[in-house]
């Protein structure tokens, strides 16, 4: 499998954008005496709220937690892993657990 495709599409902010509506995230997102124009719903804005939620995450946690909060989120993230390695391979997936996960190229953001 190509290795820098994969860590491409998962390090993207269309990933990252994906997995906070995934999560609600980008209900719960609000813009104050700003103007809006769809400024919420960018992959921009979306993929650093996913950014910020897993930094909270870790924040909560602490180096003194960092293995229990690997094995979770290494565990929440790898059925997405494993569904995008099947898109860049080609390769069928074997589950029909697995999540819907959006594909971008190297070329694509």
């Amino acid at each position: 499998m190509n290795e820098k495709a994969l860590t491409t599409v998962i390090l993207s902010n269309r990933f990252y954008a994906h997995m906070s509506r995934t999560l609600g995230l980008n209900s719960r997102l609000r813009l104050h005496n700003a103007n809006y124009n769809g400024t919420l719903e960018t992959e921009r804005v979306l993929g650093g709220l996913f950014e910020a939620y897993i930094a909270g995450v870790y924040k909560e946690y602490g180096n003194a937690r960092f293995a229990e909060l690997y094995v979770w989120f290494a565990g929440w993230m790898r059925p997405y892993f494993v569904a995008i390695s099947s898109q860049i391979t080609g390769k069928p997936i074997h589950s029909q657990s697995l999540p819907t996960s959006p594909l971008c190229s190297a070329d694509t953001e």
